[in-house]
């Protein structure tokens, strides 16, 4: 949903939670993911094929 800027549609107690495990950052009034939430994509990605 951050790729498609619909972050809005991410209900504000997910964005808590995965901005505390250190997922997502507020970037500029944005939110992005960290390095840690791009690793963790990426390892999803892999389990999924």
């Amino acid at each position: 949903m951050l790729s498609r800027h619909r972050a809005s549609e991410i209900p504000a107690g997910y964005i808590d939670d995965y901005v505390a495990l250190d997922w997502l950052e507020w970037h500029g009034g944005s939110l992005q993911l960290t390095i840690v939430g791009k690793n963790i994509m990426q390892q999803l990605a892999r389990l999924a094929r």
